[in-house]
């Protein structure tokens, strides 16, 4: 039987993760937080509790399809609001009903979050026995957000990347289309004689991340912003370029029924004013930003980029990102 990583000591993981940094041309931070994001996603969908979910975005572009080269540091997950609310037809009810389900489904999810998957991730934490010398686990929860920090081997804090991975829940939108796919960390390949975290889960299509994450860009665009928070944000644009490069992305593009479907959802339970998503269907979908958002997108990739977190090269020159995102709204809007 091959030894778990896990049971290895800190002077064995550090050695580790240093010579196959350099062999693979990955910080040594990023195999590491790798590893604790298929852990996580490990026990998450071992949960005997196990609400219907899916688990999406760019996180699950990258470890289950390889669509983009870019380490996607965050796991998001949508949990099946039917669960929570049986009856409940957000199509087929007052905007009354569909406000107060729509809260109760919230106050549900978190209630979810703190009594379901925050205990069983800090007990199969425990069980892993890491020395005290690492350091300590711990969990935060800020709403729907679950914050799991463990124990760091390289004590250098590099500002960007934390020892943390954020689990991002929602129960507010579809689960469909899904398939199950298998998961590891990316240097278990390089080293088969090593046992690393194996995480099987269901995951949402690719097709639907690509509305949802252009869907998600549009409103962004339409945003009337007095501040500017764009922290992390151009990681959509580079995502949504990734997919042009990539087959998924031309079957998204001519998948106008899954576009409609990912805007009957957001326009039910994200309806702000300022998104103006039936745009999305009439030829007006936006996904090029103005001057300003343009500037700070460009300042917030260039921040990425020097962590590290586009994993190959040659890395896309921001104004080539900009370049290209013209053209798939140009393509989106004469399919309208």
């Amino acid at each position: 039987m091959n030894v778990h990583y896990f049971s290895l000591n800190l002077n064995q993981k550090r050695e580790i993760l240093n010579t196959y940094s350099a062999n693979m041309g990955k910080q040594p931070d990023i195999l590491e937080k790798d590893i604790w994001i298929c852990w996580v996603l490990q026990i998450l969908f071992s949960n005997p509790k196990l609400h219907s979910m899916v688990f999406k975005g760019g996180t699950s572009l990258s470890k289950c399809y390889g669509i983009i080269n870019r380490f996607s540091e965050d796991v998001d997950i949508t949990l099946d609001y039917k669960g929570f609310q049986k009856d409940f037809n957000p199509f087929n009810e007052t905007k009354t009903q569909i406000n107060k389900k729509s809260n109760a489904i919230k106050a549900q999810v978190e209630e979810y979050i703190e009594n379901t998957i925050r205990p069983f991730l800090e007990n199969e934490a425990k069980k892993l026995n890491i020395s005290n010398q690492e350091g300590c686990f711990s969990t935060k929860r800020e709403k729907d957000k679950l914050y799991f920090h463990y124990p760091r081997i390289f004590s250098e804090e590099s500002g960007y990347l934390k020892p943390e991975v954020l689990l991002e829940f929602g129960g507010r939108n579809s689960i469909i289309p899904n398939e199950d796919r298998c998961i590891t960390p990316d240097i278990a390949k390089e080293i088969p004689h090593l046992s690393f975290p194996k995480a099987r889960v269901k995951v949402l299509s690719p097709s639907r991340t690509f509305w949802e994450k252009a869907t998600l860009i549009h409103a962004e665009c339409n945003r009337d912003r007095d501040i500017t928070d764009i922290n992390r944000l151009s990681r959509h644009w580079y995502d949504l370029v990734q997919f042009k490069t990539h087959d998924s992305g031309e079957r998204a593009l001519k998948n106008r029924e899954l576009l409609k479907d990912v805007i009957k959802y957001k326009k039910v339970f994200f309806s702000a004013k300022y998104n103006h998503f039936d745009d999305c269907l009439n030829g007006n979908f936006k996904l090029v930003p103005n001057e300003r958002l343009r500037k700070e997108l460009e300042e917030d990739y260039r921040k990425m980029c020097e962590a590290g977190m586009i994993l190959k090269s040659p890395i896309p020159d921001f104004d080539d990102l900009m370049g290209i995102i013209k053209l798939i709204e140009e393509e989106i809007n004469s399919g309208s």
